[in-house]
């Protein structure tokens, strides 16, 4: 069995240029309102146009506004400062700072940013603090 997230967009195209840049890797492009992108450890994200997707599956649709609290993509990195240097990185591709990097009384550095379409991502390490 493959596991999957799809992400239904209203601008296909920039949340694919925006997730190639986070995982450097391009993304394989079926249709206008369709692409794949699989990352580096085999995990796949498919982006599928908003208005395409209530076509295909035949039913109403609603989508939130504004920043996206559903669900969130959890992106885990060795070191503390690699944490600070891809919230860094990822801003400067468009995200939005939903929280800076801080180190919780735990010992893990997160953060938290959103994509173009307003989905949470966190960004995390309880690697060491270097």
């Amino acid at each position: 069995m493959e596991v999957s997230l799809d992400i239904f967009a209203d601008n296909v195209k920039g949340s694919v240029e925006f997730y190639q840049n986070v995982f450097n890797r391009k993304a394989e492009w079926y249709n206008d309102s369709y692409a794949v992108l699989t990352t580096e450890k085999g995990f796949r994200f498919a982006f599928f146009d908003r208005k395409a997707a209530i076509k295909s599956i035949s039913s109403d649709l609603t989508y939130p506004a504004g920043l996206n609290g559903s669900i969130k993509i959890g992106l885990d990195y060795p070191t503390f400062s690699d944490v600070d240097k891809e919230y860094d990185r990822l801003l400067s591709f468009g995200a939005k700072s939903v929280g800076k990097p801080t180190t919780e009384p735990w010992g893990q550095r997160s953060c938290f940013i959103a994509d173009p379409e307003g989905n949470l991502i966190e960004l995390t390490s309880s690697g060491q603090n270097v």
